[in-house]
């Protein structure tokens, strides 16, 4: 009732304040206040909008009033605590510097920085990197299925999967689009086998048996499983191209970047160096 109250009278204000013979201001409205902080209606009125009711108007702003109190009591007691080493208007001199920095490094970068990588340079950090991505467990491409054991046709389901050996049905497609809890059928993708296995019930799909369980339709109670392994590469084996390729792009990507800007800095340097605008002195 006292926030009820409040924003009445808040209301009530701000209505004479609009008119022109009064001269009391929005910013006198106040709201709240904790120790040395006050909060005013000029700070939560752009929460309000036309065709509101009394009682939206009302929970808005009283919920916006119960926020602020929590964190002005907050900041209250974390200034109280502050620790008498702790250089405040040092770490908000370097958070701000951070801040502009960090902006001018994004802007030279948009206008600046070659975004593009070609072919040739993916495969030559490839070759160049491919030992430091030992594969800790099989990678695959396949397409696999999660579909619950009550849709319907599931049996037509089966025999579609059995039958599409080099392609996929669009009956098959459809089906699946329509009652698959877990679709994957674009097998281009390679990806950990244990990414794949999550969506199998346990032991279905391992490293031991992935080379032996290629294709199958399995049922438990609940779901019946289509699975078939396009192309496995085991732990032993370089994994391909296509497998780091992202990464590969960003990492090449990062690094072009760095580049660029450590040659900004050193060209920045010396322009300004040889304008005498850099001064460096000696005090040994």
């Amino acid at each position: 009732m006292k926030h009820f109250t409040l924003l009445i009278g808040m209301i009530v204000c701000l209505g004479i304040a609009c008119t022109p013979q009064n001269d009391v201001e929005e910013e006198a409205i106040l709201l709240a206040q904790v120790y040395n902080r006050s909060l005013y209606f000029s700070e939560v009125e752009d929460l309000l909008y036309t065709g509101m009711t009394q009682e939206d108007s009302t929970l808005m702003v009283n919920a916006y009033i119960e926020r602020w109190v929590r964190d002005a009591l907050l900041m209250h007691e974390a200034e109280r605590n502050i620790p008498q080493d702790l250089n405040i208007d040092a770490l908000v001199r370097d958070y701000r510097s951070s801040l502009v920095l960090y902006n001018y490094e994004r802007i030279l970068i948009e206008a600046e920085l070659d975004s593009t990588i070609s072919a040739a340079q993916i495969e030559e950090f490839y070759q160049e990197n491919k030992e430091q991505y030992q594969l800790k467990n099989p990678i695959v491409r396949s397409q696999y299925v999660k579909i619950p054991n009550t849709a319907p046709n599931l049996s037509q389901a089966s025999e579609w999967w059995s039958a599409s050996q080099d392609s996929l049905q669009l009956e098959l497609v459809t089906f699946c689009n329509r009652n698959a809890e877990v679709l994957n059928l674009e097998g281009e993708k390679w990806v950990d086998l244990e990414e794949v296995a999550r969506h199998f019930p346990s032991g279905m799909i391992t490293k031991t048996n992935i080379n032996t369980t290629s294709f199958f339709v399995r049922k438990d109670e609940n779901y019946t499983y289509f699975f078939r392994l396009l192309e496995v590469v085991s732990v032993d084996q370089e994994p391909p191209l296509a497998y780091i390729e992202n990464q590969a792009k960003q990492i090449i990507l990062h690094k072009r970047k760095q580049g660029m800007l450590a040659a900004k800095r050193e060209k920045l340097y010396e322009q300004e160096l040889n304008r005498n605008n850099v001064k460096i002195y000696n005090n040994e």
